[in-house]
């Protein structure tokens, strides 16, 4: 299975999926501008992430040499931290802070999403395991979506 990065020590094997979502943002820090386009797809985004997650788990069954693996992503897009609490398409995949994210079949809700937003990710995704949704500071601009939170999930 294709993954992002394949870390090989020998024989033992730690596959990487990579994630970066921004929200626009223009800022200069020691000489280097900064000009980051608007990604608007978020809903797509946490279904892509949740996606990886299943990689890396199947990557872990067929791989006899498989350590572990790592599914990381790291934004200024807050509204992928926070649970707004509203009721939307993708619901199951969202990405806030929680405890036991997965370990179930994840699925749009249907009759809240169109069929454009869902091309190409129609299939449910299932979880075998629980996951800890924890984000963590990375960097910090001190100006509006100046602040980037990385999410780190392990699998073993």
């Amino acid at each position: 299975s294709r993954v992002d990065l394949l870390i090989e020590d020998g024989n033992k094997k730690i596959p990487v999926e990579l994630k970066y979502f921004t929200k626009i943002l223009q800022v200069s820090d020691n000489g280097i501008v900064y000009n980051l386009k608007n990604q608007d797809a978020d809903d797509r985004l946490r279904y892509s992430f949740n996606r990886d997650i299943m990689r890396i788990e199947k990557f872990k069954e067929q791989e006899p040499n498989f350590i572990k693996g790592y599914v990381i992503i790291i934004t200024n897009h807050r509204g992928l931290r926070t649970d707004s609490g509203r009721v939307t398409g993708f619901d199951n995949f969202r990405i806030h802070n929680k405890k036991n994210h997965g370990g179930r079949l994840l699925d749009w809700n249907r009759d809240r999403v169109g069929a454009k937003t869902m091309e190409g990710m129609e299939e449910p995704i299932k979880l075998k395991n629980t996951y800890n949704i924890n984000w963590k500071d990375y960097s910090d601009f001190q100006i509006k979506d100046g602040r980037f939170r990385y999410l780190l999930i392990e699998i073993n």
